[in-house]
């Protein structure tokens, strides 16, 4: 097996990697790629995106780590102080951009750690008909800077759509700053309301579709963005449709795919996460 290397002395990503991993500094690798071809990268985050275009233009194999997909619960589902419960965890990509079918194993699992540690009933709701509000969910900043788009203009772009095309209230919900105010103003009460989301590569778009709303995708890079939405499979690939909403059937296959690739921080930890991930790459190649 190729050797894991990662780039930032972080103790989370080192507990991922194990002892069998070398830290690399960034701008080395970035530099002198052809140094590190049997080696397969750990990657945390878009602070890192600049080493993936260098791992692709390479053949160099990659792993990324980020945040869930789903169950990073909020106060609409408990009164429970939450960490980070899950994280995702890719290999040669961002996020999971098709749908395996799966056995459901893994999603019934982590719904029942979210209700045994938080008395959490976290579940796929029915789709929701009406609704009086369009909610309009920009890219975080760290995406903004990445590929140079105009938080407003990119904004502006959705509003002049929905007040074209419809008769709802477009709403925007910009990303908190901090992880606390995001937990304590659960974008779960907006749903209630909403008739669709807009975004770029939102996980607010993962929770769109397990509350009921449909979603549409306004990703306005040309193609260029190497940063993906796991709901673009199940959502509208285009704003200038708002009126004709996708209510696609297989939510729940989707979900239990996605729970595939998001271990608990346990597992993260142990070096389930690990094995598991590698063990698919040796079976399935990158």
């Amino acid at each position: 097996m190729k050797e894991l290397i990662y780039f930032k002395n972080n103790e989370f990503v080192k507990a991922f990697c194990g002892d069998d991993s070398r830290l690399v500094p960034k701008e080395l690798f970035c530099e002198y790629p052809e140094k590190y071809l049997d080696s397969i990268v750990v990657c945390y985050g878009v602070v890192n995106y600049e080493v993936i275009p260098v791992c692709k233009e390479n053949n160099i194999d990659f792993i990324y780590l980020d945040n869930c997909y789903f169950g990073n619960l909020s106060s609409y589902f408990t009164t429970h102080k939450c960490k980070k419960n899950f994280y995702r965890v890719v290999v040669n990509d961002t996020c999971l951009k098709k749908i395996i079918p799966r056995k459901e194993d893994r999603l019934k699992k982590q719904l029942k750690y979210l209700k045994d540690n938080f008395d959490a009933n976290y579940v796929m709701e029915d789709y929701k008909r009406d609704g009086e509000n369009i909610l309009i969910i920009p890219p975080s900043g760290k995406v903004l800077e990445i590929y140079k788009i105009n938080e407003e203009q990119w904004i502006d772009e959705v509003i002049t759509q929905i007040q074209t095309q419809t008769s709802y209230n477009p709403i925007v919900r910009r990303r908190s700053k901090t992880r606390g105010e995001r937990l304590n103003n659960p974008i779960q009460e907006e749903f209630k309301k909403t008739y669709a989301t807009v975004s770029f590569n939102s996980a607010a778009a993962v929770e769109s579709l397990m509350f009921g709303i449909p979603t549409f995708i306004h990703d306005n890079t040309d193609g260029s963005s190497e940063i993906y939405s796991a709901a673009r499979v199940l959502s509208r690939d285009n704003i200038l449709d708002l009126n004709n909403r996708f209510f696609p059937i297989n939510r729940y296959e989707w979900l239990c795919h996605l729970a595939y690739g998001q271990f608990d921080r346990e597992e993260m930890a142990n070096g389930f996460a690990k094995k598991f991930i590698l063990r698919h790459v040796e079976h399935y190649g990158f």
